[in-house]
């Protein structure tokens, strides 16, 4: 993730992911690849930029089973 997404969904003082990332990965097991391309990029333009000015990118890999 780019460092605008990261302050937001990493905490480094825990070093540890927000619940968010867990939320992000079974919708992504759960749905179409495109459905969840729009609510995720829906998401990070919502919550993200609110809080950062800075670029908000998020790259997942997730492997079922």
């Amino acid at each position: 993730m780019s460092d605008g997404a990261e302050a937001s969904l990493f905490n480094r003082g825990r070093q540890e992911y927000a619940k968010a990332i867990d939320t992000m990965a079974s919708w992504a097991m759960e749905f179409p690849q495109r459905k969840v391309e729009e609510a995720i990029g829906d998401e990070l333009v919502r919550l993200m930029t609110t809080k950062t000015f800075d670029d908000v990118s998020v790259a997942m890999l997730v492997r079922s089973g």
